[in-house]
């Protein structure tokens, strides 16, 4: 029981800690970091899920849950909960596997790039609070499950886009706007 506190307790900040320890010790000019974002950005525009956010340094791309936009606060979703256990206005099994797909791209177009994929203890972590919001409850294996489906198919998306993939962390490089990211996407291959 102590241990499960301790671990419960240590385990948020530590995970910070190892985290910008990795990023810190990883490719100064950012390049990784970009080609994950930007995989994460072409497969949420290819998906049709509208992009929330792009900010900070590093860049960090943020993609609604959904198509029609956010869903509400944790806390306004929760009292929807239902005594079954579902949330009605939650993420629906379809959704749930495009935010796989999103999640998942950005160590795809990393490893596509670098030939290895590193820190991507950040997007599975993004996975799994993107799943906890789904309209039923799934189980340790159904997540995995979804992670799998989310790298075989952003493999698949993101293998006849690594042109657009490219110029979109070239536009996050150069701290382009969303127009301009949209339009290195239409435009990839046909130059």
């Amino acid at each position: 029981l102590g241990i499960n506190m301790l671990t419960s307790l240590f385990a948020g900040p530590i995970d910070n800690f190892l985290q910008n320890r990795q990023r810190a010790r990883s490719d100064p000019s950012g390049d990784r970091w970009t080609q994950r974002e930007a995989g994460r950005l072409v497969a949420a525009y290819l998906c049709g899920v509208p992009v929330a956010s792009i900010e900070g340094t590093p860049v960090e791309v943020t993609p609604f849950n959904r198509r029609s936009g956010n869903l509400p606060a944790r806390t306004e979703l929760r009292k929807t909960l239902t005594t079954a256990g579902t949330l009605p206005n939650g993420l629906s099994d379809r959704e749930a596997r495009v935010q796989a797909v999103i999640q998942m791209a950005g160590l795809v177009a990393e490893y596509r790039k670098f030939g290895e994929a590193t820190l991507g203890f950040r997007l599975f972590r993004e996975l799994d609070s993107q799943l906890q919001l789904a309209e039923r409850p799934l189980d340790p294996q159904e997540k995995e499950d979804l992670a799998r489906f989310g790298v075989t198919t952003a493999y698949s998306l993101l293998a006849n886009h690594d042109e657009a993939v490219d110029r979109v962390a070239q536009g996050l490089r150069e701290g382009n706007g969303m127009p301009q990211l949209i339009a290195a996407i239409e435009t990839a291959g046909s130059s």
